[in-house]
């Protein structure tokens, strides 16, 4: 499984992680509407749907014990591999995989 936090400097048009996040969702939207497959909503632990404007907002607001320098968010690439992505939806589904499009 390749795991990797992205610094700011990877992200266009991202000069760090202590502001508001209405950049990087903006840049997630426009990376995504680029791609074949277009997911128009953001999901969390509990929710399979949130609005970019909820991502925004909940991201911005989630500061306590922040102070004004500290990162307020962060990005994160997590890539299974296809044996493990098998695996989990083995898991999830009870139905073995072998082939991926």
């Amino acid at each position: 499984m390749f795991v990797r936090i992205h610094k700011t400097s990877n992200m266009p048009g991202i000069r760090n992680h202590k502001g508001s996040s209405a950049m990087l969702i903006t840049y997630l939207r426009d990376k995504c509407m680029a791609s074949e497959e277009y997911y128009d909503n953001f999901f969390s632990h509990d929710m399979c749907h949130i609005t970019p404007a909820e991502v925004i907002q909940r991201l911005d607001n989630n500061h306590r014990r922040l102070k004004r320098k500290d990162d307020k968010f962060y990005r994160i690439f997590i890539c299974p591999s296809q044996e493990e992505l098998a695996d989990l939806i083995r898991q999830v589904t009870g139905q073995q995989v072998t082939e991926f499009e």
